[in-house]
């Protein structure tokens, strides 16, 4: 007789589900999400990550890009770059090591610029001075100009032969070389040598101007999988390469991504990620499955604004999918990717962003709620830390609205430790956190807001021991009172409808102690700037 193992394990399963169901823990909910997650940050199927680099023009000359390193490849060495397309700006060479080198062409980069803007500034201020030394015009005319000069600085009301040919020049000519070039104008009218000076001036400042600008470049490359079947696979990526002098952008963010596990830095800038279309789902994978949003009930709790991305949860509007377990939406939060990541005992992370309280923002009495927090993964566990706006009584002598630290696994007890921060409607807060994953007195927790100090503890557990590795971290909106009538009806009862908050650029600096920069102190890396 064959005997069907799958049924005892989907009672088991459905046992699970019924006790946790009603745990009163904070994320009693994860078991679901465990289930879950596998299926939804496989996203696409694409194995091949988008990359930016940044390379000098004052450099070596070429820039070796490892552009498999964050590709989700299992096994890269049966992975080729196939071929690649040509760049504007440089020459892409595919390396044997299946690297690709760029190297930028520096003519190309400032070539366009400095040829046409002086040009047209010459070809301006020669026929400038071919009206002004026309056999018309006699000894007097210098006078006469001078005088309209005067006169015009006085009432502002130039005549319209004098105001069309500084305006053609200003057109042409950047800022910084207006005032120097109406100067010479005035000038030549007077001596006709200083005029044709300027065109020459013109160039050197444009030809300084490019140079000290960036200039963005794109390639894309096709890798090239033989499967087992023998069958071929091909996938095609897009590298960005930011050209500057110095290799250093002037911009504020450049989106690097990364996995969970990936080490090193990994940026984040919302500008140039998309967001999922609604899939009617607990949680969807984006930016090239590296995030997942993670969302109770509606997936549109989480929108871009420009550069940030919004978390907005209403309780009561949208209503609730039928998908979801819920009865309220209450929680909009993204988070790392894959899902249970275990980080082994003694990694160590950098985490930086901004966040961003809403304009409406108001203080809510009766309901507290997490911003952040880093969870093992474990079901009816609460995350090993948190920074949790607190309700008001929560803690003796301290007002709702306060931002706690919260140290889960601290040996023996939690940890709540208040921070004196309390937020108001419209504020910005810049966090970091630094953190190494360990039992007993082997871990670390730092944080800082604004750039104060508001947790520092170089030697305390910040992973249970009965679970001993790191887990997964979410930012955003957690409001687990919201998923209960009486806690809707507790905010709504004091005006508060909603709740809305915004999170600038995302830096995580991820080390294991092998790596020759673990202890490294990377404040500077990850700061919101």
């Amino acid at each position: 007789m064959k005997i069907n193992t799958q049924s005892p394990q989907k009672v088991l399963l459905a046992i699970l589900i019924f006790i946790f169901h009603f745990s009163c823990s904070k994320d009693s909910d994860l078991l679901k999400e465990f289930v879950l997650a596998d299926a939804h940050e496989i996203g696409n199927g694409r194995n091949v990550v988008d990359d930016t680099f940044i390379v000098s023009l004052n450099g070596s000359g070429s820039i070796v890009l490892d552009v498999l390193k964050n590709d989700h490849y299992i096994k890269k060495d049966g992975v080729k770059i196939k071929k690649t397309t040509s760049a504007n700006y440089g020459e892409v060479i595919i390396n044997s090591d299946n690297t690709i080198t760029y190297a930028p062409n520096t003519a190309e980069v400032v070539s366009t610029p400095q040829e046409e803007t002086p040009q047209l500034a010459q070809e301006e201020s020669t026929a400038i001075m071919e009206e002004e030394t026309t056999p018309d015009l006699n000894e007097e005319t210098p006078q006469v100009v001078q005088e309209e000069t005067i006169q015009e600085n006085q009432e502002n009301t130039p005549p319209v032969t004098q105001e069309e040919t500084p305006q053609l020049i200003q057109e042409e000519t950047p800022p910084q070389s207006n005032q120097e070039e109406i100067i010479s104008e005035d000038q030549e009218e007077i001596s006709p040598v200083v005029q044709e000076e300027t065109p020459e001036v013109i160039q050197e400042e444009e030809t300084i101007q490019e140079v000290e600008e960036e200039a963005v470049d794109t390639f894309t490359y096709t890798t090239e999988v033989i499967n087992e079947d023998q069958t071929v696979t091909t996938e095609e990526g897009t590298v960005t390469v930011i050209i500057t002098p110095d290799g250093n952008s002037s911009s504020s963010c450049v989106t690097k991504g990364g996995r969970a596990g990936d080490t090193g830095l990994k940026t984040w800038c919302w500008e140039g990620i998309t967001l999922p279309e609604y899939s009617g789902s607990k949680g969807v994978s984006f930016s090239n499955g590296d995030l997942v949003i993670d969302s109770e009930c509606y997936e549109r709790q989480i929108t871009k604004d420009g550069n940030r991305l919004k978390f907005s949860v209403n309780p009561t509007a949208p209503e609730v999918g039928s998908w979801c377990s819920r009865n309220y939406n209450m929680r909009a939060e993204i988070r790392t990717a894959p899902w249970d990541i275990r980080h082994p005992k003694g990694t160590e992370e950098w985490f930086g962003w901004s966040y961003t309280f809403g304009n409406d923002y108001i203080i809510d009495q009766n309901n507290q709620w997490l911003f952040w927090q880093v969870h093992h993964g474990v079901v009816g566990d609460s995350p090993h830390t948190e920074l949790m706006v607190i309700k008001d009584g929560q803690f003796g002598g301290h007002s709702a609205g306060e931002i706690y630290v919260v140290n889960n696994a601290a040996s023996g007890s939690a940890v709540y430790n208040p921070t004196g921060i309390i937020p108001t409607a419209g504020e910005k807060l810049d966090i970091v956190v630094h953190a190494i994953w360990n039992t007993g007195s082997s871990g670390l927790l730092q944080i800082w807001i604004n750039g104060q100090s508001v947790y520092d503890k170089q030697q305390v557990a910040t992973i249970y021991s009965s679970s001993p590795w790191g887990g997964n971290a979410k930012w955003g909106i957690y409001k687990w009172p919201w998923a209960d009538q009486s806690g809707v009806q507790a905010s709504q009862q004091q005006g508060i409808t909603h709740l809305e908050t915004y999170m600038g650029a995302l830096r995580i600096i991820t080390r294991t102690p092998s790596d020759s920069d673990y202890g490294k102190d990377s404040y500077a890396e990850v700061v919101p700037n």
